[in-house]
């Protein structure tokens, strides 16, 4: 189910394209768009700065961010973007574009906000939520 105004808000599942490049205007670094699925604003410390440039984006707008690999903690948080993993370069320019804006289910959010608590598939505290 598709939110009414298909703008980027707290909870709704957000699907993003994702094009990495060495300039704003040269997205060379990836081979094409790649899709990233995520519950938008689900981290007990608030939104990340990532999440606050998609805030009340529309579909189909686009945010272009210089990165730096040192900085990414910093500005995605708990927000695991794997494309991060196959990009060798110290610095870059990450350009997103809203592809959808969704109603989260229930259960995707509780997953999301178990996920940004650190628990999961990686979790391995012991606390039965499978990590």
């Amino acid at each position: 189910m598709t939110q009414e105004n298909n703008k980027v808000s707290n909870l709704s599942k957000v699907t993003l394209l994702l094009e990495a490049g060495t300039s704003e205007d040269n997205m060379d670094l990836t081979p094409g768009k790649c899709h990233f699925e995520f519950i938008f604003g689900v981290a007990v410390e608030g939104m990340t700065p990532f999440e606050y440039q998609l805030l009340d984006k529309e579909v189909g707008a686009s945010v272009v961010l210089p990165l730096r690999q040192s900085e990414l903690g910093d500005i995605f948080g708990h927000i695991d973007v794997p494309l991060f993993r196959q990009i060798d370069e110290g610095s870059f320019f990450l350009k997103s574009t809203v592809d959808k804006v969704e109603k989260a289910e229930d259960r995707e959010i509780v997953k999301a906000v178990a996920m940004a608590g650190g628990h999961g598939e990686a979790c391995g505290c012991g606390c039965g939520c499978g990590g």
